[in-house]
């Protein structure tokens, strides 16, 4: 019995895939399985650096960017579950959030949905507007969903071009949003018209911004925006309703001077013509649509400014010269003086802006500076869309060259956002026709 059992104690044990190293002593020694042996030197130690990384890619903090330099800045916003049902019930309310934008925090910040054919549910891909307190006032800037425009640089473009011809518009630039840690994706990012950008633009701070409501145009709805007093929004609402009277002053000679006077009548030719130049069709000349009014007490003058420029250069045969449908566009071109005004803005805008391989340059350089910080589907669309975008702008850059040489027609007569029925008639004073506003853009007007 002893001799078999130190025989036994003497035979060498198998080996398993998983033995524990020997601890009966310093000289033992463990024998393990090649598969075994790789996963302890190799494969264990690889992943704990994998854990190791994560773990400290995870606690660091998101990086402090400046929103309005960066290519694409980071949204996150946090919605309680009060403010979440306050959005579906009431959308174009305020409700609290936290937001942190390029890793700032903005302080007391709130947020509501925004957008007309491009309304979506708070649920869905909204459109929002986010406002929040500064030293220097309350800011504002708008993240929108961009149904209406895929490649997301009709408003970069916009922008950028109305810009350089002397009417300030803020810059549009690109964020990647997310809403209570749920990714809606790629949106444009607008400042909005607060009084940080007035007093930038036009180094008055105390200039009062107003949005009309659906449809209205000047003597309509209108509420102020941004942190003016009661007395200045007063004010403002009061020269906007006098504007509308000056253009319905069947005098034309002293329509002309009374809006001059209370009009900035060259960027006023600027947006028209600039609308007419990129297709904006759901602007403010043929719409009425997607602008505001800038009241600028220190000059004693309404400027009209661009805004929600999503949907330029259409690829339909939309008319280089529209009918407008407006009624400040409307009493403005009724005038000699307005109409060459207008017309000389046409021209200077046509040989400065409507270059196609310019416009795809542009394109191409946003398109650079933020490709490389998208994910690869979001890569993908982008660059098929943007290719689209150069085509259409090609093509109406094309069409633009061939009617500069062209008389200029009598831009008032005929259907909105079509081209006008009369042709260079020279005084548009004789076929003067009725100022007030039709109710459908598709409704013929007659003289």
């Amino acid at each position: 019995m002893n001799e078999r059992v130190a025989k036994a104690a003497d035979r060498p044990s198998s080996p398993t895939r998983w033995d524990a190293p020997s601890h009966s002593g310093s000289n033992s020694t463990t024998r393990r399985s090649p598969l075994g042996r790789f996963l302890l030197r190799v494969a264990l130690p690889a992943a704990s650096l994998v854990m190791v990384l994560a773990a400290s890619h995870f606690s660091q903090k998101e990086p402090v960017q400046n929103p309005w330099t960066a290519p694409i800045t980071p949204v996150v916003i946090e919605l309680s579950p009060a403010a979440l049902n306050s959005l579906r019930d009431t959308p174009r309310d305020d409700v609290p959030a936290v937001v942190r934008m390029g890793g700032q925090a903005l302080s007391h910040a709130q947020v509501r949905l925004k957008g007309s054919g491009s309304f979506r549910a708070v649920d869905d891909l909204p459109s929002l507007t986010v406002s929040w307190e500064t030293p220097e006032g309350r800011r504002r800037l708008h993240l929108e969903n961009s149904v209406e425009d895929p490649s997301r640089l009709h408003a970069f473009l916009g922008a950028a071009l109305f810009r350089e011809a002397g009417l300030p518009v803020p810059q549009a630039r690109h964020a990647q949003v997310s809403l209570n840690r749920r990714a809606l994706g790629l949106y444009v990012l607008r400042p909005g018209y607060d009084s940080a950008f007035t007093g930038e633009a036009f180094g008055n701070g105390a200039c009062v911004i107003l949005e009309p409501a659906k449809g209205a145009d000047a003597g309509g709805s209108f509420r102020a925006s941004g942190g003016a007093s009661r007395e200045s929004q007063a004010v403002a609402l009061a020269a906007v309703n006098r504007l509308a009277g000056d253009g319905a002053d069947p005098d034309l000679g002293r329509r002309w001077k009374a809006l001059s006077e209370h009009l900035d009548v060259r960027r006023f030719a600027t947006l028209l013509a600039g609308e007419a130049l990129l297709g904006h069709w759901d602007g403010y000349g043929v719409a009425r649509n997607n602008y505001r009014i800038l009241w600028d007490p220190a000059a004693g003058r309404c400027v009209f400014l661009p805004h929600g420029m999503d949907q330029l250069f259409p690829d339909s045969a939309y008319p280089i010269r529209p009918v407008f449908s407006s009624r400040m566009a409307r009493a403005f071109l009724e005038t000699v003086p307005g109409q060459e005004l207008y017309q000389a803005e046409w021209r200077r805008l046509a040989s400065t802006w409507m270059d196609a391989e310019a416009l795809a340059g542009r394109v191409q350089t946003q398109l650079a500076r933020i490709t490389p910080l998208l994910t690869f589907r979001q890569r993908g669309s982008l660059r098929q869309e943007s290719q689209d975008l150069i085509r259409r702008i090609r093509k109406r850059c094309e069409a633009v060259a061939g009617r500069q040489s062209e008389p200029h027609p009598v831009l008032f007569f005929g259907r909105p956002g079509h081209e006008p029925v009369a042709s260079n008639r020279g005084d548009p004073r004789r076929d003067r026709i009725s100022t007030s506003v039709p109710s459908a853009i598709g409704r013929a007007i007659c003289g």
